[in-house]
């Protein structure tokens, strides 16, 4: 089983599988960019005898994604505070 999702250039998501067979373990760990220029930082953990599972997460942050929502953000609040200017202002003319 596996989701995740995606706002503003900042992503996360999870997995858990069930794991049936010989005894094992599994651990994992990463951190650094990858090729689609994103930073990821996520991990596995999982164990069995017979019988067990994993769970995972990660990370993810895209400057460029990120750069563009916060332009975005400043630009429409710029436009509001314009707009808010222009409204009081004409109560006093």
């Amino acid at each position: 089983m596996a989701g995740g999702g995606e706002v503003a250039g900042i992503g996360a998501g999870g997995t858990a599988e069930g794991w049936y067979g010989a005894a094992g373990a599994e651990l994992k760990w990463d951190f650094g960019k990858g090729d689609d220029g994103k930073y990821h930082f996520g991990g596995k953990v999982g164990a069995a005898l017979g019988v067990g599972g994993a769970v995972g997460g990660e990370f993810t942050v895209d400057p460029g994604k990120v750069t563009d929502a916060f332009s975005d953000a400043a630009h429409a609040i710029g436009d509001t505070a314009g707009s808010v200017k222009h409204t009081v202002g004409g109560w006093f003319d």
